[in-house]
């Protein structure tokens, strides 16, 4: 464990104010067919999609609006689905060149980070307005599925700066736990160490991760310990947090040397 000299803390709180728990996805990994339905309308290659959901549980999210992003016509865009069982079904009308065309997003139990989704974009040949539900759907014009890959702007709550080994370390910590990643999910915090680089620490969160959208973390709290000769050997952190109806808590306390251990190994 590297030792730490000349340690000085310093932290500046940014106030919290309340924010909406939307989410926005990007799918990735995307395969897409396209057919041929009209003269001049080319949707081979589709090369983005964009989701954007409700705040709220993960339970209950919805999305509330796709884009499609095509290179060769115009950009799809469709912001009134509505959940059917594990499905999204969205309408769009006067797209390209016809009345009305019919998004789903199928595979979607739960809107997170990972998931993987399939989605298709029909003709829509005639609608029942006697329920408002039914569609009778026409020839499918793109069909696809990949991943969602969650790239929600994270919001900033506090920052703290110390220096270890001579250089600075600043640790910004984000409101919003993260879900699913491949860096682990619960609190999220960027460290960018002089010299060392930058590296995203995670540190867990005190309730399931169906339940993040009810925390959002405050402030970044660091207890140094030092030794008889005043040099700190150890520092524990923890989040300061509120809950959905601003009561304050801590998190359990971590070992800061130990995960910057994890993240910036010593050099060989």
């Amino acid at each position: 464990m590297r030792n730490l000299i000349n340690a000085v803390l310093t932290a500046t709180l940014v106030l919290v104010s309340s924010f909406s728990f939307a989410a926005k996805y990007e799918i990735t990994e995307l395969n897409s067919n396209a057919n041929q339905v009209y003269p001049n309308l080319d949707l081979n290659g589709l090369e983005k999609v964009i989701l954007t959901t409700s705040e709220g549980a993960q339970e209950t999210q919805t999305v509330t609006r796709a884009e499609f992003i095509f290179p060769h016509a115009n950009n799809l865009i469709v912001s009134n689905f509505k959940k059917r069982g594990n499905m999204f079904v969205g309408i769009a009308n006067g797209a390209w060149v016809f009345k009305q065309i019919k998004v789903e997003l199928d595979g979607l139990y739960i809107l997170e980070h990972g998931q993987n989704i399939n989605f298709r974009i029909a003709i829509v040949e005639d609608f029942s307005y006697l329920t408002g539900t039914s569609y009778h759907l026409g020839p499918v014009l793109v069909e696809a599925n990949g991943h969602m890959k969650d790239i929600t702007p994270k919001k900033l709550a506090d920052i703290t700066s110390l220096k270890l080994e001579g250089k600075k370390l600043t640790l910004k910590l984000f409101q919003k736990p993260r879900r699913t990643n491949e860096n682990g999910e619960g609190f999220v915090i960027q460290a960018n160490w002089i010299g060392h680089g930058e590296e995203e620490l995670t540190l867990s969160a005190p309730v399931p991760s169906n339940e993040f959208h009810k925390i959002t973390a405050r402030k970044l709290i660091l207890r140094p310990y030092t030794n008889q000769d005043g040099i700190i050997e150890n520092i524990d952190v923890s989040i300061r947090y509120k809950d959905e109806y601003d009561n304050v808590y801590d998190s359990p306390t971590e070992n800061l040397l130990m995960i910057l251990e994890g993240e910036y190994p010593p050099a060989p």
